[in-house]
């Protein structure tokens, strides 16, 4: 399968490399946007959260290196939230 054939599934009414190429980018970049929002939307962590795995709590047991929270979440689960208080 060669370069020209790929194109030809693409519309024939969209001249050739001058929009695709275009359309292609802007359809990463709507993509790669899309998928950093869906990703982060059940999370409330932020770079100061800084979850470790501490054995010595139990076989599940997190403890925050940033504020020092603790958190005991499900078997084979990951801090997903920041237990930090909030500052008025």
């Amino acid at each position: 399968m060669t370069v020209d054939t790929l194109w030809l599934a693409l519309p024939e009414h969209i001249p050739y490399p001058q929009v695709r190429m275009p359309l292609l980018l802007l359809a990463l970049l709507i993509g790669t946007l899309l998928y950093m929002w869906l990703s982060r939307r059940n999370s409330t962590l932020t770079r100061a959260c800084r979850w470790r795995l501490d054995r010595t709590g139990g076989p599940n047991h997190y403890v925050c290196a940033a504020c020092g929270a603790h958190m005991d979440p499900p078997a084979g689960k990951e801090p997903r939230d920041c237990l930090r208080p909030r500052k008025n």
